[in-house]
């Protein structure tokens, strides 16, 4: 059976934990029906990670691509092996709940011919909210509306236009790629691939929602005073507390850190 997907990555795995939740995040995808992998490793066990798939994954194309210019231009070097009408943007550190959905998911998305769908933070349901007062149209595992400029500045909507743990046609992503590195964050990050919701040049978009959980994220609560993430509610081990690269390299947090190493080193040379 011919697949519509592509999976990719575009990953920093530094350390064993990192790599561990890779393992464990393949292992949970075993069951998508995909036409390959693409996949770019960053990191001090970038070697162990590779190593870990190509005994794992068939078909791979997989890097260590790690210029100077950064995440962006890196992955526009792999943007040529991806054939197929929609990519996967695989999250290390996220599980797959429902591999056979997400195949369902992919088919509705082509039938609807949908641009984007967000596939984790389900957060027990309350993900669906973020759209309850639009009407959509449901169509087997999804549903999907025409995200407008209209329909963003009526409803206020405040969930970012494009995510990065999507699933996503694959000119739009190539246009994000080519587009380049726009915004905070560091040039070595995925992290400007995510547009907010005042980023409307890239409206209108056809946006899809799955209907059940597809992903959950390993550590990470988003924000909520309920952790739903696996941790949280018991169905992955804590080995290591969480660790975020998420941090804008223009970010008060940043400013406020390095303010305080300052005063903490004059303090201490200063000292009588």
């Amino acid at each position: 059976m011919k697949s519509n997907l592509t999976i990719f990555a575009n990953f920093y795995i530094d350390n064993e934990e990192r790599l561990l939740r890779m393992k464990d995040s393949l292992e949970s995808m075993k069951g998508i029906l995909f036409e390959r992998y693409v996949v770019n490793v960053r990191g001090s066990f970038a070697n162990q990670a590779v190593d870990y798939l190509k005994c794992n994954i068939k078909p791979l194309f997989v890097y260590s691509l790690e210029s100077k210019n950064g995440w962006f231009f890196d992955t526009s070097k792999l943007l040529h092996l991806i054939k197929t009408p929609y990519v996967l943007i695989w999250m290390e550190d996220h599980i797959c709940m429902s591999p056979e959905t997400i195949n369902d998911v992919v088919s509705d998305m082509k039938k609807s011919q949908a641009d984007i769908l967000t596939y984790t933070f389900w957060q027990n349901g309350r993900f669906l909210k973020r759209y309850s007062k639009i009407d959509q149209i449901d169509i087997g595992t999804i549903s999907w509306f025409e995200h407008t400029v209209y329909l963003q500045k009526k409803f206020k909507l405040n969930s970012y236009l494009i995510a990065y743990p999507s699933i996503i046609k694959r000119n739009l992503f190539e246009k994000i790629i080519n587009y380049g590195n726009e915004g905070t964050w560091s040039k070595f990050t995925p992290f400007n691939f995510e547009k907010l919701p005042n980023d409307i040049k890239w409206l209108p978009l056809k946006r899809a929602n799955p209907k059940r959980e597809l992903f959950a994220s390993i550590d990470d609560a988003h924000g909520d005073k309920i952790d739903t993430s696996l941790q949280g509610r018991g169905l992955y081990p804590k080995r290591l507390g969480r660790q975020s690269y998420a941090i804008p390299k223009n970010s008060s947090y940043l400013n406020m850190f390095k303010t305080l190493i300052r005063f903490t080193l004059r303090h201490i040379f200063n000292k009588d």
